[in-house]
């Protein structure tokens, strides 16, 4: 599926997922782009915040974890981001087994 497919399908559930901007695809993962840093804190720590994706056969499957670069968890934040590179991950060792390039 593309990111708008994926968007799409996000907005579809019931209730909606409040203030999601965009989806990236990245192949075997998802990342869902949120207006604030609250709507993405909000959705995961708050079960109504995606409660109707588990009504949808697609998602029974679905994993929801904060988001991490090369192993290590980041807060929610709304820093740039240079060359798709999340700053808090600069200098810091590659923990994952596979670091991105």
């Amino acid at each position: 599926m593309t990111d708008d497919e994926w968007f799409d399908y996000f907005m579809t559930v019931e209730p909606p997922i409040a203030d999601l901007l965009h989806v990236c695809n990245r192949g075997e993962s998802l990342a869902l782009h949120f207006a604030t840093s609250q709507s993405a804190y909000y959705f995961l720590t708050h079960r109504v915040g995606w409660a109707g994706l588990w009504s949808t056969e697609d998602a029974r499957d679905l994993i929801f974890t904060p988001a991490r670069i090369y192993g290590h968890f980041v807060m929610y934040h709304r820093g740039s981001h240079p060359y798709r590179l999340c700053h808090l991950a600069q200098n810091r060792p590659p923990q994952a087994r596979f670091p991105l390039p």
